[in-house]
């Protein structure tokens, strides 16, 4: 449901003719599955969303304040706490901070006003991924992280996404968010990691990984890769 007050300029055309609005809304069942399917690298996203605020400001800088509610929300199949809920306020030209919280997990994003990355936190359960950038540099830093969920987070590395990868993974990783470049700092991988060509997974192993992955124009390029077996 909404309320919407709108101040109109007859003088501009269309968009330019509305000079500010101010709607009020409440929006339940808003379903994420749908959603995803709008977005270029996420796509097995599950659950619904609800919101209740209002929206203000002008078409090109909107200001949103409210609360948003996430339930039954999954990625790759990995459930989520339910709900995770947080408050919205945005203002045009300033960084977004979201930071839904349930009883023990979490979800923190900032960005800058073009949606860079700034920071971020994902909780689930024991599970654990953290980042903060340096310049160009998004130093991320994990504990028991599924390898599943990575490979559904948006610009990941084909060398990495399209690898039959399963477990979990814990260390530090550098990525260059201009590049996409990617420094990997004795990770490691435990779990049932690699899956046979008959799909069946592989025994629990614990692997050390090392090494660099480059993009090129060709595709992703593995350099100075050191893999150790434990």
């Amino acid at each position: 449901s909404a309320n919407v007050v709108v101040n109109v300029n007859f003088n501009n055309p269309v968009w330019q003719a509305i000079n500010s609005f101010c709607r009020n809304v409440k929006g339940d069942y808003l379903n994420l599955q749908q959603l995803a399917q709008t977005l270029p690298n996420i796509t097995t996203v599950a659950g619904r969303a609800d919101f209740a605020g209002t929206i203000a400001g002008t078409v090109a800088a909107p200001n949103v304040n409210g609360t948003v509610n996430l339930r039954d929300f999954a990625v790759a199949g990995l459930k989520f706490e339910s709900p995770l809920a947080c408050n919205v306020a945005t203002v045009p030209g300033q960084q977004l901070t979201l930071n839904l919280n349930g009883t023990s997990d979490q979800i923190f994003v900032a960005l800058t006003p073009d949606y860079q990355p700034v920071a971020f936190k994902i909780k689930r359960g024991e599970a654990i991924a953290s980042g903060t950038r340096q310049g160009d540099i998004l130093q991320v830093n994990s504990a028991n992280f599924p390898i599943a969920l990575i490979k559904e987070l948006g610009n990941v590395p084909a060398a990495i996404k399209t690898q039959p990868l399963f477990g979990n993974v814990s260390g530090n990783v550098a990525i260059n968010i201009k590049t996409f470049d990617v420094a990997l700092d004795n990770i490691e991988l435990n779990g049932p990691i690699f899956t046979s060509p008959k799909g069946t997974t592989v025994a629990n192993s614990r692997y050390i990984l090392s090494g660099n992955i480059a993009r090129t124009a060709t595709g992703s390029q593995l350099k100075h890769i050191k893999l150790e077996v434990k």
